[in-house]
Parts: C-alpha cells; sequence; structure tokens
C-alpha cells in the first residue's frame, strides 16, 4: 500500500477492513465509524492500521509504503486524522493466492 499526503498536512491514520463482499466490508466500515464517533471500542472490526507521518518541508508529496498482511477478497481503507489534511492519492496492490471459496 502506497500513499501520499500533501504539503501542510498532519499526520494520518489508516485502517484496512476487509470482508468476504463489498456490501459486508461497507457494513462493517459503517458500523466501525459510528463506533469511533461514539467513542466505543472499533478494533474488532479493523483488519490492519498505522499511520502516515506528517510531511515535512522536504517530504512532502512524497509518499510512503506499507506492507499490511492480511487475507480477504473486499477492503476498504478508511483514513482519519483530528487535524487539517489533505490527501493526494493511494495505491492498493493484492497478490493471488489461490482460489476463492
Amino acid at each position: 500500500m502506497h500513499g501520499q499526503l500533501a504539503a501542510g498536512s498532519e499526520e494520518v491514520t489508516w485502517r484496512l477492513i476487509t470482508g468476504d463482499t463489498a456490501e459486508e466490508v461497507a457494513d462493517l466500515g459503517k458500523l466501525a465509524i459510528e463506533a469511533a464517533l461514539d467513542g466505543d471500542d472499533f478494533s474488532s472490526y479493523v483488519t490492519e492500521t498505522g499511520t502516515f507521518p506528517a510531511p515535512t518541508e522536504l517530504s512532502a508529496g512524497r509518499g510512503h509504503t506499507y506492507y499490511p498482511r492480511t487475507r480477504a477478497i473486499w477492503c476498504c481503507l478508511w483514513l482519519s486524522c483530528t487535524g487539517t489534511w489533505a490527501w493526494e492519492t493511494a495505491v492498493i496492490e493484492s497478490l493471488g493466492s489461490g482460489k476463492w471459496r
């Protein structure tokens, strides 16, 4: 997974929510966001998490690469920040590992 923040952004937390269908991932994502807004624990919905650091003057526009290790046919990338931020790009690549059953 490769992500890039714009200059002047604060650090952004990323989370992956995975599932067997697009509908399941959308439902789990909604439940996770609602739990977060209510101040409840949402960790059971999240498969992987990390942080894109705030860019410095020298690193603005440069991407950061992460290698989350998770298995699923569908995923949702949930981005959040408590401050001001601007997102430039995200690329997620996957590798097939056999037939989905």
